[in-house]
């Protein structure tokens, strides 16, 4: 069975919040726990967490069935660690390992299509902070989609000028 990550969007925030209010309907129930359990929080704060750009939902996805969810907290800091919170399987399918293997789900299987056409390299510099591409930061680029007109010029000069970016 092959595990996959599905990106939610703002869309997803009813289905996100009612599956996070039925996984946690349990612990709930036993300890009583109002202020710190994910089964009282409102919909407004998942919309609030789907709204922030540093939080990202995604769905745990197990063949064609979705078996939970999990919010990743990337503050994008040097030195700063992401955060899985919460993460949540729904009751019917605990016991499988499934939330282990969702966190242990390799990032180029998630954000790489097309292997052989698919490279990465890294911004030095901020002359494209005002694209969202900050120094430091690691683009990825897969030759097989069409990008913006304006990206592809500015990462297909990058791409010569740099001999040392890693390709599949």
């Amino acid at each position: 069975m092959e595990i996959t990550l599905v990106r939610a969007n703002i869309q997803d925030a009813e289905n996100l919040w009612k599956m996070q209010i039925a996984a946690f309907q349990d612990l709930y129930a036993k300890y009583q726990d109002p202020e710190t359990s994910p089964a009282t929080e409102t919909l407004e704060k998942t919309m609030t967490r789907l709204e922030q750009p540093y939080t990202y939902y995604y769905y745990i996805k197990v063949e064609d069935c979705i078996v939970g969810a999990m919010r990743v907290i990337d503050h994008k800091e040097d030195g700063k660690y992401k955060f899985l919170s919460p993460i949540f399987i729904m009751k019917e399918f605990r016991g499988r390992g499934y939330a282990q293997q969702a966190m242990r789900l390799d990032l180029v299987k998630l954000l790489v299509k097309h292997k052989a056409s698919t490279f990465f390299f890294r911004i030095d510099g901020v002359s494209m902070v005002d694209a969202a591409m900050d120094d430091g930061d690691i683009i990825i680029v897969d030759r097989a989609i069409e990008p913006l007109r304006w990206l592809y010029h500015i990462l297909h000069l990058r791409q010569r000028e740099s001999s040392d970016a890693p390709e599949w």
